[in-house]
């Protein structure tokens, strides 16, 4: 039989444990010294220090999670800290490298509301991912597209402005390698714009799935289906959610153009046809597409995809966003992307410890 000492020691084993991984969650991974991440064998101490320790280790936990949880209370801390233990368990299965916890929904059912949500939207299937030392990701594919079409975008601007100042009666040895880079810049560019659409459109269906696990079997199943392309999928699953038309007509601008001749271009390499003859499905010929990419139509795929997921985030959650949506327009676009190492270490929250 379990004795009162020996709850004790389990109680202070869970709070040290979910207090060193909820200050590694925030960034706070520097400070903690060989001390701090030690992992005592509590039951080796005696029952007046552990009673002496224990709030102290109450302490350190409460000051730390409320850095991660939006307003938590007192039944909601101490939950907190058997599940975040447990989380801990899970890490350290991982060697305390990467290591993924959860998802953003399972955690905040268990724990509360992120305060991430005050810098960026947490849809509920969001991956909690523990980066090692590093502060904790809240990662899901439509940032990383974003994120990925940002800098490939960046990218083939800055190749676009070298080439733009070359004389190709006389060109330099680099810039035949150049201009084949920018094609495939090009290429990659659309056709990320067209997975990030459909990772979008995906997103919003399983978000409003997990946010509504009532909702009828019949729903649900359209929700779910892939049997509509990307072009209906675009407006039937916002509409689906919100009840009502979106505003975007599929042959109407900007879908008409998107799912047009950009499309035929983006198909012309991801249905690849060499060779000098028509396409039987289009007329044109695909190899053409596939050599000839141009800066406009690169920047008018861009600045449509970015309309677009615009449009349709105010529709469904009727406020502006997605905050991880850039700017993506060519003339405003940041060029920033910090491609380039740190060399001076980002100072990390001050971290209050009492309770090693």
């Amino acid at each position: 039989m379990e004795t009162g000492k020996q709850r004790l020691a389990d109680q202070a084993l869970r709070l040290k444990k979910s207090w060193i991984l909820a200050a590694i969650w925030i960034g706070a991974g520097d400070q903690l010294g060989l001390e701090a991440r030690s992992v005592h064998d509590y039951r080796a101490w005696p029952k007046k220090k552990l009673l002496e320790h224990i709030p102290l280790l109450q302490d350190d936990f409460c000051e730390v999670f409320g850095q991660i949880v939006d307003r938590p209370d007192t039944a909601t801390i101490k939950h907190a800290a058997r599940w975040m233990s447990e989380r801990f368990d899970q890490w350290q299965k991982a060697e305390f490298g990467l290591c993924s916890l959860c998802t953003a929904r399972e955690f905040e059912l268990e724990c509360g509301l992120l305060k991430a949500r005050a810098k960026i939207e947490v849809p509920p299937y969001a991956e909690v991912f523990m980066q090692g030392e590093h502060p904790v990701a809240i990662r899901h594919p439509e940032y990383m597209l974003a994120r990925d079409l940002e800098c490939l975008y960046s990218l083939f601007l800055d190749c676009e402005s070298l080439l733009s100042g070359v004389n190709w009666g006389s060109p330099p040895k680099w810039a035949g390698g150049a201009s084949e880079n920018g094609q495939t810049l090009a290429r990659a560019v659309i056709q990320t714009c067209f997975n990030l659409l459909e990772s979008f459109v995906s997103g919003l269906a399983r978000a409003h799935l997990l946010e509504h696990p009532d909702l009828p079997a019949d729903t649900t199943k359209k929700l779910l289906s892939q049997d509509k392309s990307l072009r209906q999928r675009i407006t039937f699953v916002p509409e689906l959610i919100v009840g009502r038309r979106c505003g975007l007509e599929l042959n109407a601008a900007p879908l008409d153009r998107l799912f047009g001749e950009i499309k035929q271009a983006r198909d012309s390499f991801v249905h690849c046809e060499p060779g000098p003859q028509a396409s039987l499905k289009t007329g044109k010929v695909k190899e053409h597409l596939f050599h000839d990419v141009s800066k406009e139509l690169v920047a008018e795929t861009v600045l449509l995809t970015w309309k677009v997921i615009r449009h349709l985030w105010v529709f469904v959650f009727d406020r502006e966003g997605p905050r991880w949506l850039p700017t993506l327009v060519a003339g405003t676009l940041k060029r920033d992307l910090q491609l380039n190492p740190v060399l001076q270490p980002r100072a990390g929250p001050n971290l209050k410890l009492t309770g090693l």
